[in-house]
């Protein structure tokens, strides 16, 4: 079984936010946020495969306990939010680079990449991001 599988393994479902810690066998649950984002979904993919290979070529770990404990009180503060794989990801398909930035400059919130990509996240209402990134479909949703 993978070291994920503790992470799955709650008495709520879906699962409760999680710290893990050590190599996935120390879960400790935290509280939920309600926060509402919208999901960017551009129409080109990232290919996981490369993402991970563009990671591996130029590593950067700055993961850390505290930083992660600190987002995990509501509402979120999406200005201390960070994915390792956005950058490797950006590297691997530049124009979610692009995209990024564009979106940025165009809405003034922070935009984040969702896992390895394609796929971004802000704050921002989706009529507002879909009228700046008319290429993408947008969702809004609320964190659970």
């Amino acid at each position: 079984l993978g070291t994920d599988i503790p992470f799955f393994i709650d008495d709520e479902q879906p699962p409760r936010p999680a710290l893990v810690t050590g190599l996935g066998d120390r879960t400790e649950r935290l509280p939920r946020s309600t926060a509402e984002i919208t999901l960017i979904l551009p129409p080109f993919g990232c290919p996981t495969g490369a993402v991970y290979r563009a990671f591996d070529a130029a590593p950067t770990v700055n993961c850390d306990e505290p930083r992660v404990r600190a987002l995990s009180h509501a509402p979120i503060d999406t200005n201390i939010l960070f994915n390792e794989l956005a950058a490797p990801a950006e590297r691997a398909e530049p124009r979610l680079a692009e995209l990024r930035a564009r979106l940025a400059a165009a809405l003034h919130t922070p935009i984040h990449v969702s896992g390895s990509g394609s796929t971004l996240f802000c704050a921002a209402d989706a009529d507002t991001v879909a009228r700046a990134a008319p290429e993408c479909r947008t969702v809004r949703t609320t964190l659970i």
